[in-house]
């Protein structure tokens, strides 16, 4: 089982780490930008996922915002899904409209940026 926590917040992240050991999970500290994701950070996501070490994975950020994007993203880019699929599953798991308009324009902008398709 792993954490995947993806603050910037390096003080809170050294007492998760230590928390999460000490419960016996993997801990990983992974600090990106809250709305402007790079293609770096999808990929090191994709791997992190994907990783057969890695388990059960549960990752948060402050206010899940950057939690809501980056999966959109990975199910859009590595699993293929559409953008309507993505959006919808967010939805079903309690994201409001005033999130999904950030999730909105935060995918318009990784995909203007990137050369990936979306």
């Amino acid at each position: 089982k792993t954490v995947l926590n993806i603050r910037s917040d390096p003080e809170r992240a050294a007492v998760q780490a230590a928390n999460a050991r000490a419960a016996g999970l993997h801990y990983i500290h992974a600090p990106w930008p809250a709305y402007e994701l790079e293609p770096e950070h999808l990929a090191e996501f994709a791997r992190i996922v994907e990783a057969p070490e890695t388990g059960k994975l549960v990752f948060h950020c402050r206010s899940a915002t950057r939690v809501g994007l980056i999966w959109m993203l990975y199910r859009i880019v590595h699993q293929g899904w559409t953008r309507e699929q993505a959006e919808a599953e967010l939805r079903a798991a309690g994201y409001d409209d005033d999130a999904m308009a950030t999730f909105e324009f935060c995918a318009d902008d990784f995909f203007e940026r990137s050369s990936m398709q979306g």
